[in-house]
């Protein structure tokens, strides 16, 4: 399994929103330099995670995004749970599982994968985004 970098980004901006403080809106286009991806990109990532009700945005020539709630609530799992969908091993697994011809309860492969799955998105919710900022700053400290 792969994170598309929109989720990798997801994170890196929720950070940047943390960062700035609940008080500070920054612009898509200030999130985009600091993530260094593209406005487009951005703003791509910005929606789901407003739908998702993590951020919020403020619209005007004062308007912007800011962080609702703290990087304490906001799981990695979550972050993958918005952007990917979940954590998806094989097709099998997924939404398309009932496409596969082997009935679920004779076929090893799913039944391994889905445990499989579910034990990672276990650990995924056990990091806490703030975790991951933690992480971001010593990383960038050395």
């Amino acid at each position: 399994m792969k994170l598309s970098a929109e989720t990798r980004f997801a994170g890196r901006i929720l950070c940047e929103l943390d960062r700035a403080g609940c008080e500070s809106l920054l612009s898509a286009g200030s999130l985009a330099g600091l993530a260094g991806v593209s406005v487009k990109f951005a703003e791509r990532i910005l929606v789901r995670l407003r739908r998702a009700g993590l951020v919020e945005s403020l619209r005007g020539a004062g308007g912007g995004y800011r962080l609702i709630g703290s990087l304490d609530d906001i799981s990695l799992g979550d972050v993958v749970r918005i952007m990917e969908g979940g954590v998806v091993l094989d097709v099998c697994c997924g939404q398309k599982a009932n496409d596969c011809p082997r009935q679920p309860d004779k076929c090893a492969t799913r039944r391994i994968l889905r445990v499989l799955s579910e034990k990672l998105m276990g650990k995924l919710n056990s990091v806490s985004m703030e975790h991951f900022l933690r992480e971001e700053r010593r990383c960038s400290d050395t």
